[in-house]
Parts: C-alpha cells; sequence; structure tokens
C-alpha cells in the first residue's frame, strides 16, 4: 500500500522531502514496533 501512494505522489509531482527508500528500510527495520497496534488510532500531534 505504502508503494501505491508513493507511486501517486510521484504521478502528481509532489515531493515528499524524504528518501522513500530511506524510509522503506527503516519502516522495515523497525516492523516488530508497529505490530503491537491493535486498534489504529489517529494522533493529533499539534494538541
Amino acid at each position: 500500500m505504502l508503494q501505491l501512494a508513493v507511486g501517486d505522489a510521484e504521478k502528481m509531482g509532489i515531493d515528499l522531502k524524504i528518501d522513500v527508500p530511506e524510509m522503506i528500510s527503516l519502516l522495515d527495520t523497525y516492523e516488530n514496533c508497529f505490530q503491537e497496534v491493535q486498534i489504529p488510532q489517529m494522533v493529533h500531534w499539534d494538541l
């Protein structure tokens, strides 16, 4: 799903301002941290 989002951004000319291969590598490296999430919830960091 992430690859599709990145592909869509590229098609629309959106600069993600991050090295995509590095981001994917980091997500793969720390995958176990995300497996602990049982109920996804949106977080508002600006509160």
